[in-house]
């Protein structure tokens, strides 16, 4: 499972439904990984487990049906199999990050500890006995998971501040281009296409060449289409791009600036699009950004996957067959929550900073 679900901490009311009745075997002390010789006990692991999995259920059980977790995922893995491999990889990248983050010159200010205090003793106040006790969810539990997740957080920042990449003007640069659609499909109310017929997909091309014609004559755009009766529309682009369509995308980023492309017929109608920045400064600047955010994202993972490569790491079986999605049902109460970590200051917004 490459995309993970932000464990929602912050008071949040857990509802827990025991479906089998049967009982752990586990004990909250025992090891659930060991990773270069630090355990993550078994209550810690079956609480971040517990919260992945109520993320899950509170916002995909609707649509999986109610053998989601014994459904087919990846590599032939049920989907409780695949969730808890991510699980288990998250806390090793913990752990890692914790032995590390020293090496980044990372601590906790005091005003993030402060922070995971009061998270833990929310969510301790916010919960039934009952249902704490069933998620492993004590106070020190719950503050031990949000310490290692904060740290996990800020590792990876200070990996990705400390990785030296760089994007020319060239390779962001984004073109921006005006366009109209004549479409194949008649919208419904509902929202739902119908497809025209042969004769009115003739028809449309004819409207998006006189459209063409119209749009040259008048070398005002905008106007063109407001005098078809239709709504134009912006949008910036690069050769790589594949909205509004890779053809029109093909056929603008050849033209020169000013000029219109010749009626571009798709699966989706017949586009008439004219080129009108061979530079949009905005749009590049923001492509730069996410292009740097992207590389330096790949060096962490880099790191990350060196780290788990060279870690003498130990997953203790017993325990994570103890901790069963089947068995037992778990979903957040109230309304999803900013997670954490956006919730507290870091190093650099705070002068309170004291050793980990």
């Amino acid at each position: 499972m490459k995309k993970r679900i932000t464990a929602v901490i912050l008071a949040a009311v857990l509802a827990v439904t025991t479906l089998t009745g049967c009982s752990s075997s586990m004990s909250g002390k025992d090891a659930a990984v060991t990773v270069n010789g630090i355990d993550v006990t078994a209550d810690i692991a079956e609480f971040y487990a517990r919260y992945i999995q109520a993320g899950y259920e509170t916002y995909y059980a609707a649509y999986m049906g109610n053998d989601m977790w014994g459904s087919r995922a990846e590599k032939g893995n049920n989907y409780e199999d695949a969730v808890k491999e991510q699980v288990i990889e998250d806390l090793e990248t913990m752990l890692l990050s914790e032995e590390h983050m020293k090496e980044y010159k990372v601590t906790l200010s005091q005003a993030e500890k402060d922070v995971i205090e009061k998270s833990a003793r929310e969510f301790d106040e916010d919960n039934a006995l009952h249902n704490k006790n069933q998620v492993s969810g004590e106070r020190k539990t719950v503050k031990r998971l949000l310490t290692l997740m904060a740290v996990e957080s800020k590792v990876k920042k200070a990996v990705e501040d400390k990785a030296d990449v760089k994007v020319t003007n060239e390779e962001a640069k984004q073109k921006r281009m005006q366009y109209v659609l004549f479409p194949y499909k008649e919208t419904k109310e509902t929202g739902k296409g119908l497809e025209l017929s042969a004769a009115e997909k003739r028809q449309a091309k004819a409207d998006a060449e006189a459209f063409l014609e119209h749009a040259k004559e008048k070398k005002d755009f905008e106007k063109a289409a407001q005098d078809a009766g239709k709504i134009y529309k912006e949008v910036t682009f690069d050769s790589a791009s594949i909205k509004p369509d890779k053809k029109l995308v093909k056929a603008a980023d050849e033209l020169s600036k000013g000029d219109l492309t010749d009626v571009v017929e798709t699966e989706e109608g017949c586009y008439v699009a004219k080129l009108v920045s061979l530079k949009d400064r905005k749009a590049t600047a923001d492509k730069k950004k996410k292009l740097i955010a992207q590389r330096k994202n790949k060096i962490y993972e880099q790191t990350k996957d060196e780290w788990l490569m060279e870690a003498d790491i130990s997953i203790h079986k017993r325990v994570w067959r103890s901790i069963s999605y089947a068995d037992l049902g778990v979903r957040i109460k109230q309304k999803e929550e900013k997670p954490y970590t956006e919730h507290m200051k870091t190093d650099d917004q705070t002068n309170t900073d004291v050793d980990y």
